[in-house]
């Protein structure tokens, strides 16, 4: 895979990263500031499959940074 198919794949997953928290109920003007925090968040949960530890950190994502979510 060439260097530029991989930029193009990482812009592409982060895109699609914004957009789930966007639709998981983060701010549009908060969608940076919680895209950092999910990634900071991930460590801290203990999940075994890839999908549950997606929703588990956005949970964690949720009662840690309400103040990105809308009400």
């Amino acid at each position: 895979m060439k260097n530029e198919e991989i930029e193009d794949l990482m812009l592409e997953i982060a895109l699609m990263h914004k957009a789930a928290l966007y639709y998981a109920g983060v701010k549009e003007n908060c969608l940076e500031k919680a895209a950092f925090a999910y990634l900071e968040l991930i460590d801290e949960v203990d999940c075994e499959d890839d999908f549950g530890l997606i929703i588990k950190t956005m949970e964690l994502l949720k009662k840690k940074h309400p103040e990105f979510f809308n009400n």
